[in-house]
């Protein structure tokens, strides 16, 4: 049984009462017109559905986001409303067109209710391949890379390389919402390692790749001397949100002089995201890696990186690999 919460407007919520029951394998538990809800009454709540004015809608769903709350099924009359909510964090949207019977609507909206409630199933199954490996400490081990147009294959091909032993690996890929948390379980999926979607206060820890999650920038902050990703909010940096640059300078900020027991890399890309970063952590005693023309999609970022002096090696994509191991095993 699926235990949903519904925020609708007081129009709509009649319906959802009405049609919802119809469904043998989900249960109102709470159901509400006010957007000011008591967390309380959420704390049942398997999924919940929202349905009410787009901008109220857009708050909410991105307090909630940022938060990593309960996955939520986003109602919208509009798509492209619908795509923007997305966008911000829902998990799942369901179109309400005119015309629209109420019944199939209902029927329809179970259906990303059901996929909301196995999206819930995996994030909280975020359990470490390895988890006998330890927090990553100050002064140990860290990879930090970023990459733009055609990253995806690229980090793919590095990433399948990496032992079950390597140290935490900090991703920023050029990505939308949604797609980012797609391509970590991709990721998960195929590698020896564990990657996941970065969450805020996401510790740092052997065998694990964390991917900024898309429309959110992701940083590096301590805890005494336990390391953990700090998800951001603020505006975009070189038209970018994630920013590789906000990464690279957060790891640079946050180790400075232990920044010696950092990679860094930049890969594929349209821009000069992540130049700037990548001098400063090379300043702080880095090692740099910039991709070579002639394997980038995008020889851009790269370029910018190698031209402000920020690349200490210029490599093939397929010596690229080849060098981290070094890198893990000295």
């Amino acid at each position: 049984m699926i235990k949903i919460a519904i925020i609708a407007d007081k129009t709509r919520l009649p319906i959802f009462m009405r049609h919802l029951p119809d469904e043998t394998d989900i249960s109102i538990i709470y159901a509400t017109d006010n957007v000011n809800v008591n967390e309380n009454n959420l704390a049942n709540a398997q999924v919940m559905v929202v349905d009410i004015e787009f901008n109220l809608a857009k708050s909410f769903i991105q307090k909630s986001s940022k938060a990593k709350k309960i996955p939520i099924v986003a109602v919208a009359d509009q798509a492209a409303n619908g795509f923007r909510l997305l966008e911000n964090g829902a998990t799942e949207m369901q179109l309400h067109s005119a015309g629209q019977s109420p019944r199939y609507f209902c029927r329809m909206l179970a259906n990303k209710i059901r996929s909301a409630s196995k999206r819930d199933q995996v994030n909280k199954a975020r359990n470490l391949k390895n988890p006998r490996f330890s927090k990553t400490l100050r002064g140990d081990k860290v990879i930090v890379m970023g990459a733009s147009t055609g990253g995806t294959t690229i980090l793919e091909f590095i990433l399948k390389s990496m032992p079950t032993y390597a140290p935490p690996i900090l991703i920023v890929q050029h990505m939308p919402p949604i797609f980012t948390r797609m391509f970590a379980e991709r990721l998960d999926s195929i590698c020896h390692i564990s990657v996941w979607e970065a969450i805020d206060g996401d510790s740092l820890t052997q065998g694990l790749a964390l991917v900024a999650p898309g429309n959110f920038h992701m940083g590096l902050a301590k805890n005494a001397d336990n390391l953990h990703v700090k998800i951001i909010d603020s505006p975009h940096v070189c038209n970018q949100k994630p920013s590789v640059d906000v990464l690279f300078e957060s790891v640079a900020d946050v180790l400075n002089n232990d920044s010696k027991s950092v990679l860094g890399i930049i890969l594929t890309g349209m821009g000069n995201d992540g130049a700037k970063g990548l001098l400063k952590l090379r300043r702080r005693g880095a090692q740099t890696i910039g991709q070579d023309k002639s394997s980038c999609t995008v020889y851009g970022m790269p370029k910018a990186a190698f031209e402000c002096g920020a690349v200490g090696k210029q490599l093939h994509l397929n010596d690229i690999v080849p060098e981290i191991l070094k890198f893990i095993q000295k």
